[in-house]
Parts: structure tokens; sequence; C-alpha cells
């Protein structure tokens, strides 16, 4: 019953959050709302291109293998 209240208590808390997102999200014009959406996928697009360059350019990470110790 415990992990039942658990999670009670986080679906209270997502739909809590979510009806504030959209209430938020409501105060604005249809207009300021597309140009909203337009901009965020804009700043996506934006750093998923620089880190693809990134990749092809070699500035990756380096991945270093952990190898193990036998005693």
């Amino acid at each position: 019953m415990r992990d039942n209240h658990f999670f009670k208590v986080c679906r209270a808390l997502r739909d809590h959050t979510l009806n504030k997102v959209q209430a938020y999200f409501e105060r604005w014009t249809p207009r300021q709302r597309k140009f909203i959406v337009i901009g965020l996928l804009g700043l996506f697009a934006a750093v998923d291109l620089w880190l693809i360059a990134k990749g092809f350019s070699g500035g990756g990470i380096v991945i270093e293998h952990i190898e193990t110790i036998e005693p």
C-alpha cells in the first residue's frame, strides 16, 4: 500500500505541474505561442547541428575504457 500512496503523490504532482504550465501557456495569444514554439524549435535545431558538426570535426569526447585488475 505504501507504494500505491507514493504513485498517487507523484501523479498529483504531475497533474498540478501540467495544469500550471497549461494555464501559463494559455495566457499568451496564439501568435505569441507560435513564435515561442518556433523559437524553441530553432534553438533545439541550432544546438543539434552544433553537436553534429562538433562530432564530425573530431572535437568529441574521448572515451577511455576501464581495464580490470586481477589480484
